[in-house]
């Protein structure tokens, strides 16, 4: 019985060091108002439902209802891209946009051209891996470096 409840405390304590959440979260209320989830506080975004977001531990990227590219992040709202973007990925760690085949990565607040011309890309956490049509060459970006 001893050993049974030894091993209970140390399941449960060690979930609860190991269980970490996202600080961010995105939602609509019935008056189609975007709001988000930030640290245990909530902030409305936009008046009007975005077409499309994604989440990210880095913050909430969206396209709002104009196609203008945003990001919400360390409470405030960026403009990032008002060119026709036409998809966007997000990981723990990057933002990742294309608009009109430019593919640009946002790492830690900074805007980076990987490529003026790519039509494929992969995203993980801390890596992608993307196509350049110009060079004709399969590339890799992680950790600042290409």
């Amino acid at each position: 019985m001893r050993t049974t409840s030894i091993l209970l405390f140390h399941f449960i304590f060690g979930l609860y060091n190991i269980a970490m959440a996202q600080p961010y979260s995105g939602f609509t209320n019935v008056r189609q108002e975007f709001h988000v989830f930030d640290n245990g506080a909530t902030h409305k975004i936009e008046g009007l439902l975005p077409i499309n977001y994604k989440i990210g531990r880095q913050g909430v990227a969206y396209l709002d209802n104009q196609r203008i590219f945003k990001i919400y992040q360390n409470g405030a709202v960026h403009v990032v891209n008002d060119l026709f973007t036409t998809e966007f990925d997000v990981s723990d760690n990057y933002i990742l946009y294309r608009s009109a085949n430019i593919l640009t990565l946002i790492d830690q607040g900074e805007s980076i051209l990987l490529s003026k011309l790519s039509n494929k890309y992969l995203l993980g956490d801390s890596l992608v891996f993307f196509y350049d049509m110009n060079k004709q060459s399969f590339n890799a970006f992680s950790h600042g470096k290409l």
